[in-house]
């Protein structure tokens, strides 16, 4: 019996660059701060969908380590990334895409708007949200 590949999409390179970025310092990164370098990145906030669905496909394929509330970048994520990190953060994106295999975006891309909290609840990640976005009021 085979496993089936699992299916990225753009928006999972975006979720993993985040994660790599945010995490420099320490290693790791929590949630709001993953939230905050996808919107540096895109100019856009995640929502619920994307983030859940993202997290647990980069998780189930090990691209992506959970340590609590804490993710943390492989270290086959980080060799990747270091043959491209120089790069401007939109080759980075595609550099990332490529390396996972994912799906690039389109016009037709409409995000997951629900999920059923497989890698994160939706009462964190909304915590998550309003934290970031409370910063600019």
């Amino acid at each position: 019996m085979t496993t089936p590949r699992i299916q990225f999409g753009w928006a999972d390179a975006w979720i993993l660059l985040s994660i790599v970025i945010a995490s420099r310092k320490s290693g790791r990164a929590g949630l709001r701060d993953i939230i905050a370098v996808a919107d540096g990145i895109q100019h856009a906030v995640l929502n619920y969908g994307e983030a859940d669905e993202g997290l647990a496909r980069l998780i189930e394929a090990g691209y992506v380590i959970c340590d609590g509330t804490d993710f943390c970048p492989s270290e086959g994520v980080l060799s990747a990334y270091a043959a491209f990190s120089k790069r401007g953060v939109r080759e980075q994106e595609r550099e990332m895409e490529r390396f996972i295999g994912a799906e690039p975006w389109s016009p037709g891309y409409r995000p997951l708007a629900d999920s059923s909290g497989r890698a994160v609840s939706r009462h964190d990640f909304e915590a998550a949200v309003q934290s970031y976005i409370g910063q600019f009021k």
